[in-house]
């Protein structure tokens, strides 16, 4: 395996990465605000 390679694959790798991890994130983020919304909601006296 050549360096260059070895970086693509890495570089594979990282993406997927960032991939997984901004789609929980974002679920997560989503989920938060789902749960304010259904139990009065930040705003709201």
């Amino acid at each position: 395996m050549t360096v260059t390679e070895l970086l693509e694959s890495v570089r594979r790798v990282e993406v997927r990465t960032n991939r997984l991890v901004n789609d929980t994130m974002g679920g997560a983020y989503l989920s938060h605000f789902r749960g304010l919304r259904s139990h009065g909601g930040a705003g709201e006296a």
